[in-house]
């Protein structure tokens, strides 16, 4: 019995820290895009 909720637990903590993992990735992310041609920095968005 604890071990079936230990593994329920820890497949939760899993499904969790994956989809928080995931919604931090918008895709690719360059970061020259944040300075311009005279080598000014902008902000992020």
């Amino acid at each position: 019995m604890i071990g079936r909720i230990s593994f329920v637990i820890f497949t939760l903590v899993l499904l969790v820290g994956y989809e928080v993992a995931k919604s931090q990735s918008n895709g690719s992310f360059n970061g020259l895009e944040l300075v311009d041609k005279s080598g000014e920095y902008s902000q992020a968005e």
